[in-house]
């Protein structure tokens, strides 16, 4: 894998990290239950931590002047294990989002039951 190639592909991981961060927050703006915004909040802190890093290893690329050796076979093989741990857990945050948002609408639609028979 060439410089250029690991620039892609990390570019590639922050686009996914973005959209995680935002499907969190969303989700966490959301949330009611003190478990879950805690759990939320842990996950915000992490996705944030790893977009920085991120970041800081694409800005370091491009600014390497020099030649950088290709990297070797297990660390592609690292990136790839990597990059489709990412994959799964932006479906998990999706799939929480969605849970969320079904629950937020059972519950205004609970509250809106008994209004109507109060």
């Amino acid at each position: 894998m060439n410089r250029q190639q690991r620039i892609d592909a990390l570019k590639k991981a922050l686009g996914s990290l973005d959209s995680a961060i935002a499907r969190v927050q969303a989700a966490l703006q959301a949330s009611v239950d003190p478990d879950e915004i805690n759990r939320l909040t842990s996950q915000l802190a992490d996705l944030q931590a790893e977009q920085q890093s991120v970041q800081f290893q694409v800005d370091n690329l491009q600014m390497d002047a020099g030649e950088i050796a290709d990297i070797s076979p297990e660390n592609a093989a690292k990136i790839r294990t990597l990059s489709a741990d990412l994959d799964r857990a932006i479906v998990t945050a999706a799939t929480v989002s969605g849970t969320l948002d079904f629950a937020n609408t059972v519950l205004g639609k609970a509250s809106e039951m008994r209004s109507a028979l109060a």
